[in-house]
This record gives C-alpha cells, sequence and structure tokens, in this order.
C-alpha cells in the first residue's frame, strides 16, 4: 500500500533554529518524510527551509516565499518580530514526490486589489496581518495531488472564515486531482471554549474534507499564557475509505508543536 509522509510546522521565525534542527536529528518521525510544509520561516544566513532540507538528505530540495514583514504595533512589539521578515515554505522529497507546480496567493483581506492606502492603515493598525498561502501540485505513486500551505491571521474568526473560503475558491477553479490537501497553521484560538470554530469545520466538510488530526489535543504552548491550544491541522479531501495516523511530536524548538500524517492510498 502507498502511504504519503506529511509533516507540517510553524517553526516560529526560526528564533531558536538551532535547538529546532537538533531536536529533529533523534526521533524517527522526521526520517522517510514525502512533503514538509513550513509557516514561519526565516532568512538569516540562509533559509530555514533551505537548511532543513539540507538536514533531511539529500534528496529534499524546498521553495521558501515571502510573505510579510510586520509593521504594526501592538502584536508584532509585543512578540518582538517587528521587522523580521516572515516566509513560509514548501520541502518534498524529489525521489516520492514528482513536483509539477508551484503557485501563491494573497488571502484576505489583502487581496483586495481595490483597498485603498487608508483601508491598509487601518489593518496595520488592527494587527490584521497580511497572509499568503502557497499551493504545490505533484505526483505521488502515479496519484495527482495539490497541497495548501496554511497559515491564517492570528484574530478574527471572520478574517479565518474568509481566508479557507478563499483557499476553497481558488481549488474550484483549478483542475480536479486524486487527492486535496490544507494543512498548517490554521490559528483557531480558543479561550473559554470560545469561538468554537463550527463554521470553519462546517465549510471544510461542506467542500468534502476530513480532519486528519481531530485527534490531537494540543499543538501550540507560550511560556507567558499558560494554555495549550490547538492551532495546527491537516484535512483532506480523497475518496473514501482513507486510511491513516496522525500525530504531534512534543519537542523543544518552536512555539508550535511539528504534526504529522501518515496516509494510505
Amino acid at each position: 500500500m502507498n502511504q504519503l509522509r506529511l509533516c507540517t510546522w510553524n517553526i516560529n521565525l526560526g528564533e531558536d533554529r538551532d535547538q529546532l534542527i537538533k531536536s529533529m536529528q533523534g526521533p524517527s518521525d522526521f526520517k522517510n518524510l514525502d512533503v514538509m510544509l513550513l509557516q514561519e520561516a526565516s532568512v538569516k544566513s540562509m533559509d530555514d527551509a533551505k537548511l532543513i532540507a539540507e538536514k533531511l538528505g539529500k534528496d529534499f530540495v524546498h521553495h521558501q516565499v515571502y510573505v510579510q514583514t510586520p509593521t504594526f504595533k501592538w502584536y508584532s512589539t509585543k512578540r518582538k518580530v517587528k521587522g523580521i521578515p516572515q516566509s513560509s515554505a514548501f520541502i518534498w522529497n524529489k525521489k516520492t514526490f514528482i513536483m509539477k507546480s508551484i503557485d501563491e496567493f494573497l488571502l484576505p483581506p489583502y487581496n483586495n486589489k481595490k483597498m485603498s492606502p487608508y483601508g491598509k492603515a487601518i489593518y496595520h493598525l488592527s494587527s490584521t496581518q497580511q497572509r499568503k498561502c502557497i499551493v504545490i501540485e505533484g505526483m505521488f505513486n502515479g496519484k495527482s495531488i495539490r497541497i495548501y500551505n496554511v497559515h491564517f491571521d492570528v484574530l478574527g474568526p471572520v478574517t479565518k472564515t474568509k481566508q479557507l473560503e478563499e483557499i476553497l475558491r481558488d481549488s474550484t477553479n483549478r483542475s480536479i486531482v486524486d487527492t486535496e490537501i490544507l494543512a498548517g497553521d490554521f490559528n483557531t484560538y480558543r479561550f473559554l471554549k470560545r469561538p468554537t470554530w463550527k463554521k470553519l469545520n462546517a465549510i471544510t466538510k461542506r467542500d468534502g474534507f476530513i480532519e486528519l488530526t481531530s485527534d490531537i489535543r494540543w499543538t501550540f504552548a507560550d511560556k507567558k499564557i499558560p494554555i495549550k491550544q490547538k492551532l495546527d491541522a491537516i484535512f483532506i479531501k480523497h475518496k473514501l475509505p482513507l486510511h491513516f495516523n496522525s500525530w504531534a511530536l512534543d519537542i523543544i524548538g518552536s512555539d508550535h508543536l511539528p504534526v504529522f500524517a501518515n496516509i494510505d492510498f
């Protein structure tokens, strides 16, 4: 049976890149990956994605895309990330995943070409961040696959809903593939069980996606906020029955955990 091995990881702007790389060396979870998605990758002496690809092995290649440089005051200052370029990336094993295309597009609200400078200024002041989605298409064991690298805005369930809808609209405008995957950091913060994120779940189900990571309890922890959150997820659209297993690996190097899924086709 053919098995796709996938990992998604928000690496927190590579703030602890040396420890992150060290944490990857021991676990077998990172061995034999086919595709890895990164959010909040950084550029230092070398792209984070390039360094990680080299550590994974000689058959791995990468594509890192600039998303934004935080300039807004409250959120970026609080996290001390103001002025640090932020990127998303794909890393893949060129022997098992045959890349066909890589594309990218802005997500709402910054994809509105009619937005005035005043409107953009308001979004900056309200800490609404520019978000960009990367989408790849390729072949895995003779099957066509499309994967979206997701990183939604931090604040606001309404914005996240619009961003998800934009990705699904993009999907309907592309050619039909055997399998579609949405994976990454959905930023689904929840305090006192609110918000419930029922609308996001309903939208994915409406379009035929199921979550592979629903049994994972948490993927994010911040030392300043002693509450663990489930922010990262993997969704798939594929004909049933579908056999898979998923897990998050509790290692140090980022405020997010790497999330894995092994999917049997």
